[in-house]
């Protein structure tokens, strides 16, 4: 993540597109969670009927925040839709049933369609010598699972690498501008003990000649987000 922030601030001062960076990262985490995520699935398939059920189940009851993020993908969900349907809970319990549902709502859809379309999605995991074959069903599952990972990379990757990359490219542009270092904060705990701030978090805070603080708020925007811009 340093190396990938020097290069987007790079980027940014140099008026370039930094979002090809992002999009590397994001990348490469998606294709480390499809072989993690495929390595559970080639297991449980292994283990016979209603093996992913089982894998909710399993998964539910490990601990860590990691093991949420799968249960929601296992259940073809991510936290921003279950929190809309419950009103603003995620718990793994929650995330579990709401999981079970949507799996059997599949279901039931994919017994209207199954004849009718003229196209079949097969997944074939293979690892060495051994290979499981999924069903149509559990094909269209499969792929829901992935896609329902990528959204929650690609979200997560942008918003830290934006929290990430905002405070250090300020304190280049303090540098090229010759702020001294002590007529400016960074850190927002210093800024909490000198009193500036309660708990909103701020970017910055500049110092003018009379000792006056000023508040610095700086947003990597892209298209999706214009309001921001607008405050």
């Amino acid at each position: 993540m340093k190396e990938l922030i020097s290069k987007i601030i790079h980027s940014i001062l140099t008026g370039q597109d930094y979002r090809t960076f992002v999009l590397a990262t994001i990348n490469k985490r998606f294709i480390d969670k499809v072989e993690e995520l495929t390595a559970e699935i080639f297991e449980y398939k292994k283990g016979g009927d209603n093996w992913l059920e089982k894998l909710l189940e399993n998964t539910s009851r490990k601990k860590g925040k990691e093991n949420k993020f799968k249960l929601l993908w296992y259940g073809g969900l991510n936290d921003k839709t279950v929190k809309n349907m419950t009103g603003g809970t995620s718990k793994k319990e929650v995330c579990l049933e709401i999981g079970k549902k949507n799996l059997e709502s599949f279901r039931l859809l994919f017994s209207e369609i199954e004849d009718k379309s003229p196209y079949k999605i097969k997944i074939i995991i293979k690892k060495n010598n051994e290979q499981v074959e999924l069903d149509d069903l559990e094909s269209i599952l499969f792929v829901n699972i992935i896609s329902a990972m990528k959204l929650t990379i690609q979200g997560g990757a942008w918003s830290e690498v934006g929290k990430q990359t905002e405070k250090s490219l300020l304190y280049v542009i303090f540098t090229i501008l010759g702020i001294p270092e002590d007529d400016y904060i960074l850190i927002l705990d210093e800024m909490k003990k000198k009193g500036l701030v309660e708990n909103r978090e701020i970017d910055a805070i500049v110092f003018n000649k009379d000792k006056e603080p000023i508040t610095i708020e700086l947003k990597l925007l892209g298209i999706g987000n214009p309001e921001i811009g607008d405050d």
